[in-house]
């Protein structure tokens, strides 16, 4: 029985090695790939590796996968902007197609909230910025799973914005937060059209004065379902954009 076992155990362990180096050497051609490039079938499976990791039911998996990637040279940045998110979206595919449960859906989101959490709590160490700009992003509690407003606080950190997050206050709650902090503009992060309907009330809160000086743009999954002029007349907001830069830069806190 044991000759039997352990040689196919071995074996495992070993074809586990080899896709985790070629994950890795994979992951690094996402640096020379644009934003908006589509992935090709070798990064879709690479997504769908993270994913696996990701949803394992042994959680040491995904430490086994980042360790390897870090080893080969794949950096945090190309962590955040492609493979969790990439990951992410296969997650939600296989969750819309029955080909996993929610249950399995929502352990593998906390699993990458919880990379996201860890490398932005890092980042904040080294990046505390004297006078940057600053802004809150939001998302409403009714959201299934908060990975995509991390990527976002992430990436708006990484071009030298201060970001201060909040995830699932009552409307009335976030417009006090507003009138006490002096952000310099107020970004949501929506996935559906509950996040839709809890944008407009948000902003429905706010006081006139506040609202005038505060700049408001939207981004997320919506904008991918819905139309952009649908998602200003639904919710009221100044600007609808999914990348951060151009969002940043739409509210006036970067020059174009």
């Amino acid at each position: 029985m044991r000759d039997e076992v352990f040689p196919d155990m071995f074996a495992q362990a070993e074809m586990h090695r080899r896709s985790i180096n070629e994950l890795a050497r994979h992951s690094l051609q996402l640096c020379s790939r644009t934003r908006t490039a589509q992935p090709s079938q070798a990064i879709k499976l690479q997504y769908e590796q993270v994913a696996d990791a990701y949803m394992h039911h042994d959680g040491g998996m995904r430490h086994q996968l980042l360790a390897h990637l870090r080893e080969q040279g794949v950096t945090e940045r190309i962590l955040v902007d492609e493979l969790l998110p990439g990951a992410a979206r296969v997650m939600g595919e296989r969750w819309a197609n029955n080909e996993a449960s929610f249950v399995d859906v929502t352990i593998g989101g906390a699993r990458m909230n919880e990379t996201l959490r860890s490398i932005a709590a890092r980042r904040a160490d080294i990046d505390q910025l004297q006078d940057a700009p600053s802004m809150l992003l939001a998302a409403s509690g009714d959201e299934d799973h908060t990975l995509g407003i991390l990527v976002a606080a992430d990436h708006f950190r990484s071009i030298g914005i201060e970001v201060d997050m909040v995830v699932g206050a009552a409307p009335a709650d976030l417009a006090r937060r507003l009138e006490t902090h002096n952000h310099g503009a107020l970004g949501f992060s929506v996935a559906g059209n509950r996040g839709l309907n809890w944008t407009k009330n948000v902003l429905s809160a706010l006081k006139p004065a506040v609202r005038r000086r505060l700049p408001v743009v939207i981004g997320g999954c919506i904008t991918i379902s819905r139309p952009v002029q649908d998602i200003l007349e639904a919710t009221g907001v100044d600007h609808v954009c999914s990348d951060p830069r151009e969002a940043v830069s739409l509210c006036g806190l970067i020059q174009p």
